[in-house]
């Protein structure tokens, strides 16, 4: 070899990748793989997109919100978390099961680039703006209540306070048992309204799930039989006639005849009833 000769570095392309998790062997492109800029792999990261993203659902199933999940694949990934890259993804897209294939898109831009945002040590986790995202993101934030029994929003929580404290308002819920029919009948009344708005959002299956806790509703409102409460002195609804018939079905109201002064038409059927047996 010639003294002044230069070694020439052959790239070596990758054209087939074999998941890390999976084991499936695949093209080496953005479709199947995620890129990283760590040192450890060249070019895509070793498991494919399908696993990564089965990954992240088993966070959010696991009781993890969409950024505690994102901030996770990122380090797994070696790629930069930017929170107000996130929240602004979040506010367009938090409905788009694809929120995480969007992030790293949108972190990819090239004036993060340029700042040098390129790894998970690079990570931004203070935000600078968007207030209004986080106060959206917290809201919708599932976490687990204890008194509701499940994991809810703030806003659902809200909802169902609510809506429990008007059930108490009309009816005498006394009774454990009556607590717990107010309670899920709160849980089915919440379903409805989220069902009812999808289906007017044309989400595809909405109306039969509508259908299905309607059904749900009505029947566990009947089942309840909650006697309802005194009303107002100037409630003259129908509702008073139904706690006076409830009353008298149930023998807990037995009328007093009062005694009055009989006017011109009783004294007239008093004197043809007279002639009647009379004639007799």
């Amino acid at each position: 070899m010639a003294k002044n000769q230069k070694k020439t570095n052959v790239k070596i392309k990758r054209n087939e990748i074999t998941c890390s998790k999976c084991g499936l062997i695949k093209t080496a492109n953005i479709s199947n793989f995620f890129k990283t800029t760590s040192p450890l792999y060249q070019e895509f990261f070793p498991t494919c997109k399908d696993c990564v993203y089965e990954l992240y659902n088993s966070y959010i199933q696991s009781g993890l919100n969409s950024r505690d999940a994102i901030i996770k694949i990122c380090e797994l990934l070696d790629r930069p978390y930017i929170d107000d890259v996130f929240y602004n993804t979040y506010e367009k897209e938090k409905d788009n099961p694809n929120i995480l294939g969007i992030y790293f898109k949108d972190v990819s831009m090239p004036q993060y680039k340029k700042q040098g945002l390129l790894r998970y040590g690079d990570s931004i986790f203070a935000r600078n703006s968007l207030n209004s995202a986080q106060e959206i993101f917290e809201d919708d934030t599932r976490t687990y209540n204890e008194e509701w029994n499940g994991r809810y929003t703030k806003s659902d929580i809200d909802y169902l306070n609510k809506y429990y404290q008007g059930l108490n308002n009309d009816f005498k819920i006394i009774t454990t048992n009556h607590k717990d029919y107010a309670k899920k009948i709160a849980q089915a009344s919440l379903a409805v309204n989220k069902a009812y708005q999808d289906m007017l959002d044309g989400i595809s299956g909405a109306d039969k799930r509508y259908k299905d806790l309607q059904s749900t509703f009505d029947t566990l409102s009947k089942s309840a039989q909650f006697s309802e409460s005194q009303r107002g002195a100037n409630d003259v609804s129908l509702g008073c006639f139904g706690v006076l018939f409830d009353k008298v079905e149930n023998k807990k109201w037995i009328p007093i005849h009062t005694p009055v002064e009989k006017d011109d038409y009783d004294k007239l059927i008093d004197y043809f009833a007279s002639i009647n047996k009379s004639i007799k």
